[in-house]
């Protein structure tokens, strides 16, 4: 049970002999006659933040996640992560990380996810880290999985996909490829019949956000 405020507890309890309610920082305890029972508080998102800044998680979406607005994508991709893992593909700027990044914060809010790992495979510099890393998340996010990357980068996205796969964990792949062309770029069969078996492919139409974002900037066409 998650509760974003007390009259949230008391109302999941309205129907019970409730003795007191003691609030915590990250939870309720709601004692009754039989017993106590703990309600998860709804983390605020401003220590969420803090957190994903720590886990390195880009700065420039993080801290705008406050004034994201709800659009069907996002909708959509809070709807399939974490139960399912993801193939998000889709041009350069259509907001693909931000939709992801704001899925992450708000599942971890509600504690559904917990250390959530994210890399943006082109700019890897401690591969050691990321071998570390991946083995305690409960979710991954490879980010910019693309024709630019390196054969040891594309091992290491191989080596992930079957650690996900192997220990029931999931995966998130963003990439400005078709899923087609994704599935060309790793070159493995297993490993394309594994992404098909656990993940959804979902892909983000439009223009370039960030080139709108530039020439309203300047002055140009909105």
């Amino acid at each position: 049970m998650v509760a974003r405020n007390l009259n949230e507890v008391k109302e999941m309890f309205k129907d019970k002999a409730v003795l007191g309610i003691y609030e915590q920082d990250t939870y309720y305890d709601v004692v009754l006659k039989d017993g106590v029972r703990r309600v998860k508080r709804v983390i605020p998102l401003e220590h969420i933040a803090k957190t994903l800044i720590h886990l390195d998680f880009p700065k420039r979406i993080v801290y705008n996640l406050k004034n994201t607005q709800k659009t069907d994508n996002i909708k959509e991709v809070v709807n399939i992560i974490p139960s399912r893992s993801l193939i998000l593909t889709g041009q350069a700027g259509t907001g693909k990380t931000h939709a992801v990044v704001y899925t992450i914060a708000h599942h971890m809010r509600y504690h559904r996810i917990f250390n959530p790992l994210y890399v943006s495979m082109p700019v890897i510099e401690d591969f050691k880290a990321v071998r570390s890393a991946y083995k305690e998340a409960d979710i991954v996010v490879l980010d910019d999985v693309n024709r630019v990357l390196r054969d040891y980068h594309l091992d290491l996205v191989k080596e992930i996909i079957y650690y996900c796969y192997n220990e029931l964990k999931k995966i998130v792949i963003i990439t400005n490829l078709t899923a087609n062309d994704l599935l060309q770029l790793l070159a493995d069969e297993p490993i394309a019949s594994r992404l098909r078996e656990m993940c959804v492919v979902k892909t983000f139409k439009g223009q370039d956000l960030r080139l709108q974002s530039t020439k309203s900037y300047k002055g140009g066409a909105t």
